[in-house]
């Protein structure tokens, strides 16, 4: 009886419709109260784990403290004593010409009372003291205080605790000051940089496989909250690097920010200081934001770093192929990229980089330019052979390799794409503005294949990549890194069937394994298709490589799906060590642990 209650049905009011019938269920009028209960409580993690810093987390306010006399009192003493001891020092200073030490404890408070200033200081700790003395004797009665000293009561030791607390409180600011001081003076001494702190370096380094292993999931909420958690740690709050990298991770996630992360790197380092990448991916990313005039400002700098390095044209012409009213300009710099270095002996760099047609025209030819069409080649007799030989497929054919006249623009489209600017690098590997970049035995090569795969794949565009992928490994399909693209754009997709496939044929290449991601992959694929035991095989094969959280769950998946589910609830522990704020682990580690018996549950 204690385990249902009754239900009265709500009063029927008059002109109300009837009520519909009730359900089977509700036609008792009774509802169930149920009590659960967990006993055996054990470690969800196998070790613990470093801390992560909290970063941009939100903050719980809580509630004002009210201070009490003595923490009152003991700040007001460190503020006054704080701003006294920096006259104190002028003065010993012009007079000894030497810090003070902390010897000079008497000379100071000496000083303090023949320039009135201890007075002031005791004034100002008048209201403090009273309210210290009284809230310590307030319930003293007075028959029980003593009736010598200066009050002739209790108060007196009261005032004396006041007096040694004091002259404690200056003995440990001078101390301190002079510390810091001799520090400053000795920093320059110091030439090798400060240890970071341990557990910084453990949260740096977990932070940064979070972010991987986010990344890797599309987990982009949680891949940006990690980053920025990251960003606040000591060691990469003024690092260009870290902030370099961020940007980097926004732009490979198609996330706003990029531009201003980068540009923060050049307000840390300097204009003349940082790296050429870092100008080189601000002035793209500048110009897709149409900002064209700070682009220019950026590119133009990284270009003065080496006036003769085709790179450099090339940024450029990325640049102007965007920028309306300079539709004569990626022609120009087109030109100055596939000039030799010879060409640019004797020019300034303002020279290199005039836009002026007048100049151009003088120095450099004709703004459409072309260079001169090579010689045809002369006939070659053919040459008979008395025996038939086998026809052999040209190794051409298979594997078409690029023009050695592009070497450089290919490059540039490798460095683009490794900073996940895949707009400017699809503007080197099609034709822009009317005319092609790269000849026509370099957009049939392999090399531009997977160059404009990798670009598609930044887009999202994983159908454009499958399709790019295809028409290659119909002609040749001995290429690893191919299949691998070729699986993870099918992964992307969602054909879990052929992304396995893919990703099976790039395995059998015989080449040491380095990353660990086409095995997760394939791992995950064959979760997907219910093949349990190749998945914990393959699974187990990343993480040889590279233990993540990812693989460690996809275990537990795996065996807990084969039934052995104590197995299974190691696997997930392991899983919750790497990633311990990751709610889909908890669910998992749950499930199986209720799987296992009541007894076994928490």
């Amino acid at each position: 009886k204690s385990s249902f209650h009754e239900r009265a049905p709500p009063a029927a009011q008059e002109g109300d419709e009837p009520p519909p019938p009730p359900s089977t269920f509700e036609s008792a009028g009774t509802y169930a109260r149920l009590t659960i209960s967990l006993t055996n409580f054990r470690r969800v993690m196998p070790r613990d784990a470093a801390p992560l810093p909290e970063g941009s987390l939100p903050v719980i306010a809580s509630e004002e403290k009210t201070l009490t006399a003595e923490e009152e009192l003991e700040a007001i003493v460190i503020k006054a004593i704080d701003a006294m001891a920096a006259s104190f020092a002028e003065h010993h200073l012009s007079q000894a010409n030497t810090y003070p030490d902390t010897e000079g404890l008497q000379d100071f408070v000496r000083l303090l009372q023949t320039q009135g200033a201890y007075g002031k200081l005791r004034s100002s700790l008048q209201p403090a003291m009273m309210q210290f003395v009284n809230k310590m004797f307030q319930n003293v009665p007075v028959e029980q205080m003593p009736s010598s000293g200066l009050c002739g009561d209790m108060r007196d030791k009261g005032y004396s605790d006041i007096y040694v607390l004091l002259m404690e409180a200056t003995q440990r600011v001078l101390a301190r000051w002079i510390d810091d001081k001799k520090k400053m003076r000795d920093a320059p001494l110091w030439k090798a940089p400060p240890a970071q702190d341990k557990d910084e370096t453990a949260q740096d380094a977990m932070l940064t496989r979070l972010i991987f292993e986010c990344e890797l999931s599309t987990q982009w909420d949680r891949a940006i909250d990690f980053f920025k958690r990251r960003l606040v740690l000591n060691k990469n709050r003024k690092n260009s690097r870290s902030w370099f990298a961020y940007g980097r991770f926004l732009r490979r996630l198609g996330q706003e920010g990029a531009a201003e992360a980068v540009l923060r790197c050049v307000s840390l380092d300097g204009l003349d200081s940082c790296a050429g990448e870092i100008l080189l991916m601000g002035g793209l990313l500048l110009a897709e934001l149409q900002r064209y005039e700070e682009a220019h400002t950026l590119l133009t700098r990284f270009a003065e770093r080496s006036p003769e390095s085709p790179l450099a044209n090339y940024a450029l012409l990325c640049l102007y192929a965007s920028w309306e009213g300079h539709e004569r300009m990626p022609a120009k710099f087109l030109d100055l990229a596939r000039r030799p270095a010879e060409f640019f002996h004797g020019l300034s760099s303002s020279e290199i980089r005039e836009t002026c047609k007048e100049w151009y025209d003088d120095k450099a030819g004709a703004i459409l330019g072309e260079s001169e069409p090579l010689p045809p080649d002369e006939p070659q007799e053919e040459e008979d052979h008395e025996a038939e030989m086998p026809e052999f497929p040209d190794p051409a054919d298979l594997h078409p390799s690029e023009d050695p006249a592009d070497a450089a623009p290919l490059q540039f489209v490798d460095i683009l794409l490794k900073l996940g600017l895949a707009s400017p690098a699809l503007t080197i590997l099609e034709p822009v503005a009317g005319f092609p970049i790269l000849t026509e035995r370099s957009l049939q090569s392999e090399r531009v294949t997977i160059q404009k795969t990798k670009a598609y794949m930044l887009q999202r565009r994983f159908e454009d990549g499958a399709r790019e992928l295809t028409a290659m490994l119909q002609k040749g399909d001995r290429h690893r890194d191919a299949w691998y693209l070729m699986g993870e754009c099918l992964y992307q997709i969602g054909n879990m069937q052929d992304a396995a496939s893919a990703f099976e044929t790039g395995s059998a290449f015989l080449l040491a394994a380095a990353d660990p991601v086409p095995a997760l992959r394939l791992g995950t694929c064959y979760l997907h298709l219910g093949r349990w035991k190749e998945a914990h095989q393959k699974l187990n094969e990343s993480i040889e490589i590279r233990p993540t959280a990812l693989a460690w769950q996809g275990v537990g998946m795996a065996l807990y799906r084969s039934g052995e589910l104590a197995r299974a609830c190691e696997a997930l522990q392991e899983a919750n060590y790497f990633d311990p704020e990751n709610a889909q682990v908890w669910a998992n580690l749950a499930m199986v642990c209720c799987r296992q018996g009541p007894e076994q549950t928490y």
